[in-house]
């Protein structure tokens, strides 16, 4: 199954399971650059296909978004994924850059226009009322999310067995063992929905 479906599982099985409208939290990286082996900085952000696709699915489906990351800056944008050769066509490139700049995502720059909601606003009562929690991938979020104590407090108070949870490679599957456990739970959840 390639990564882009997969991606979209969540909106997909939405119907089947009562969540077709309502709120999604999109949970993104506050970083822009990451800590490599031998202490090498590598510049990041969010890649653009990796969040602005499923976000455009999203809305299409009729779903209200939420952004937030764990400082409530502005979202930063990957450059090396600003780039056409990453999507089927020029069109589709420009469709979802001018999405992602209506949004404040995008600026002219790699960063956003937009600050984002701070992670630590959001209550253990309020995260039970979204629909979803979609974590996309890249290398930034290997730099704060995974380890970030408000990310698991939301996440461990979502009920992922109940509802859509979805994250990508480079995310909070590499986690702490908490948060492996949740990512496993979702994957099993998921497996049994598409069988």
């Amino acid at each position: 199954m390639n990564k882009f479906i997969f991606s979209l599982l969540f909106v997909l099985i939405c119907p089947q399971t009562s969540f077709a409208s309502g709120k999604v939290l999109i949970i993104l990286s506050s970083e822009d650059k990451i800590t490599l082996q031998q202490d090498v900085v590598h510049e990041t952000g969010f890649f653009l296909s990796e969040l602005m696709r499923p976000v455009k699915r999203l809305l299409d489906e009729g779903f209200e978004l939420e952004f937030a990351n764990p400082k409530g800056n502005p979202a930063i944008l990957d450059q090396l994924s600003d780039d056409a050769r990453w999507f089927a066509s020029e069109e589709e490139y420009n469709d979802i850059r001018a999405l992602c700049e209506k949004l404040g995502l995008c600026g002219e720059d790699r960063i956003g226009t937009v600050a984002l909601r701070k992670l630590s606003t959001i209550s253990d009562q309020e995260i039970s009322q979204y629909k979803g929690v979609f974590v996309p991938g890249g290398h930034a979020p290997m730099e704060d999310l995974l380890k970030d104590d408000e990310v698991g407090r939301l996440l461990g108070t979502f009920n992922i067995s109940e509802r859509p949870f979805m994250s990508w490679k480079h995310t909070l599957m590499r986690g702490r063992p908490s948060m492996k456990e949740l990512h496993r739970k979702w994957q099993h959840s998921a497996e049994r929905l598409i069988d």
